[in-house]
């Protein structure tokens, strides 16, 4: 420990100096020294570290979930939004993960080629876009990948007891921006499946798992009602297969419906889908201090509503490059958006449900108690 204390302090040293090559030739060495030493450092082998390190921060991140205890600042009972409420009685277990990022270019180019072809697009500015379908075999390479980015996230939820799940989407929206639309249907129920899969597998100490899957509910209701067909993915005694707790799709807001479950002291978690350098570098709720319009979305409000965050602008500002002049709008379509959808984009106000669940999730906890569950 004292070791690695010291070469954090180095490490530190020459990254607020902005001694690039120093700071290249440094974790060179540590990586060195680490494989050299792998199980000293918690490797299972020379070859285990080696696969480990030889990974992007941004392939490293779908194997991580960060946990957190805390309490949002806001409600939206009563048909209001975001308004100041009083502290819940229970804390929420906030999770957060980042899904895999087929959008920005240099992720994308580094992740895409592993799965899918692709089609060339003379109009695409970045020469990244194009993905079609899936290479041979690659399908289930990558259900297995997702499959460890859901274990991860239910692990950490298991571990601070969470009894009521609150789930988004995660990986569907701007992260898909260089996929085909067929592609990314296809990806979308990979990543559906792999969390009933999960649930029929294991008992996480659910009890129940809110979901708002927004514009895909259909879609996840029908693999659900699929699979829970006598026999299927998550109805199967012989391979002791099914649900281990409820499963409830619904359309209210997944950040009010943490703090309802809190309020009325329900072990409630809040999926905080995040940019992987987010995870990595502690830079949870990224542009929340300085951001505006798409700027500020999902992560942002998380951070601006709770207790949260983990960095500030001061830590944040130089890496994320932030000014104002990026992230301040100031005309009248982009001054409309406001927080709190939870949904991966800011919202213009006229478009948000001012609806929430209430106290209705504590009545709807009763009412059924058969396994395998579905409720809608």
């Amino acid at each position: 420990n004292e070791i690695i204390l010291k070469m954090n302090e180095e490490y530190l040293s020459l990254w607020k100096g902005n001694k690039i090559e120093a700071l290249r030739n440094f974790l060179k060495g540590f990586i060195e020294l680490v494989e050299s030493r792998p199980i000293k450092y918690g490797f299972k082998n020379q070859r285990h570290a080696k696969l480990i390190l030889g990974k992007a921060l941004t392939e490293l991140s779908t194997e991580v979930c960060v946990s957190q205890k805390g309490y949002f600042f806001t409600s939206g009972r009563d048909g209001k939004h975001n308004h100041i409420c009083k502290k819940t009685d229970r804390s929420i277990v906030f999770l957060a993960s980042p899904g895999l990022d087929f959008c920005y270019p240099q992720p994308t180019m580094l992740e895409a080629p592993k799965y899918f072809t692709r089609v060339a697009d003379p109009d695409d500015p970045n020469k990244t876009g194009g993905w079609k379908m899936f290479q041979p075999g690659k399908r289930t390479e990558l259900h297995q990948r997702l499959k460890v980015l859901y274990t991860c996230i239910f692990k950490a939820a298991q571990k601070q007891d969470v009894r009521n799940m609150s789930m988004l989407p995660l990986g569907l929206g701007v992260f898909t921006e260089n996929l085909m639309l067929e592609l990314k249907h296809d990806l979308m129920k990979i990543y559906f499946k792999v969390q009933f899969e999960l649930l029929a597998e294991h008992d996480w100490g659910f009890e129940n798992y809110y979901i708002n899957a927004q514009q895909h509910t259909e879609e996840a209701r029908r693999i659900l009602n699929k699979g829970l067909e006598e026999g299927g993915d998550y109805n199967n005694e012989t391979d002791c297969l099914h649900l281990r707790c409820n499963v409830i799709f619904h359309n209210k807001d997944a950040k009010f419906l943490a703090t309802e479950l809190a309020r009325l002291g329900k072990a409630p978690s809040f999926l905080n889908p995040s940019d992987s350098q987010a995870v990595m570098q502690g830079f949870l709720g990224m542009y929340w201090e300085k951001g505006r319009s798409f700027n500020y979305v999902g992560e942002e409000d998380w951070a601006a509503t709770s207790t949260g965050v983990l960095a500030s602008f001061k830590v944040t500002s130089k890496i994320l490059q932030l000014e104002e002049k990026d992230n301040y709008h100031d005309d009248d379509e982009t001054s409309s958006y406001i927080s709190g959808s939870s949904k991966g984009r800011g919202l213009n106000k006229k478009e948000l449900e001012h609806h929430i669940l209430n106290q209705a999730a504590s009545s709807k906890t009763k009412t059924f108690a058969d396994s395998p569950k579905t409720l809608t």
